[in-house]
């Protein structure tokens, strides 16, 4: 918002809840389609297992920011004193992967996502579920068919459709609840932008059971 004054045209997706004004374009999509819309992006089996990640078994990404970022200023997400139990409630069911921006508490470290940045997406669509702070991670997940909990007290456009429309994230800050639903809950959501009939049937770790259509953009 700070830019906007020196732009010739603010362009953002149509589910943006502000406005630009007279040089605003509103366009239906999402950013995340720009990179992983499947005409662009192919996630890659082979890339996995050279991590030491077996693509086949479960697992579930957690994304912990930083707190860092000006819109997060005044925002929290999961608690600190839940993330322990968190982690250890999921890898009963599946191995959880770590990827955060801050340090983690030492008995979380085993758990940490040791893999180079640009193929963290690789990882990220062949995952079983994400749990996430950060909104960015939230859509690319949901638009690579991954079912996702958004733990985040900033609420944005793009995570409330993908909620209303798809049924592919939940958004909660009700750290119980969060660690219920990522073990117990069962649904079925339409994926992104499908073309034809797209859903998948879900339970922990959410797994994707049939895809069909693709995403717009």
């Amino acid at each position: 918002m700070i830019t906007w004054p020196t732009a010739t045209v603010v362009c953002s997706p149509d589910c943006y809840t502000k406005s630009a004004g007279k040089k605003h374009r509103l366009y239906p999509g999402i950013h995340e389609l720009a990179y992983l819309h499947p005409d662009r992006f192919t996630p890659d089996t082979d890339v996995v297992k050279s991590l030491g990640i077996d693509p086949s078994e479960r697992f579930c990404i957690i994304r912990m920011v930083g707190w860092g970022a000006c819109h997060d200023v005044g925002q929290y997400g999961i608690a600190q004193h839940k993330q322990v139990e968190l982690i250890k409630e999921i890898s009963k069911y599946a191995r959880p992967y770590i990827t955060s921006e801050g340090e983690l508490p030492g008995e979380l470290e085993e758990y940490k996502l040791k893999i180079p940045v640009h193929q963290f997406h690789h990882v990220l669509a062949f995952s079983s579920l994400c749990i996430t702070e950060g909104a960015t991670v939230a859509s690319e997940a949901a638009v690579l068919g991954v079912p996702v909990i958004y733990v985040n007290s900033l609420k944005v456009g793009y995570v409330d459709m993908l909620e209303a429309e798809y049924g592919i994230i939940k958004q909660s800050l009700d750290m119980d609840e969060v660690i219920e639903s990522s073990v117990e809950e069962e649904t079925t959501v339409e994926l992104v932008g499908g073309t034809s009939s797209c859903q998948t049937t879900t339970s922990f770790p959410f797994e994707v059971k049939q895809v069909s259509g693709s995403p717009t953009g």
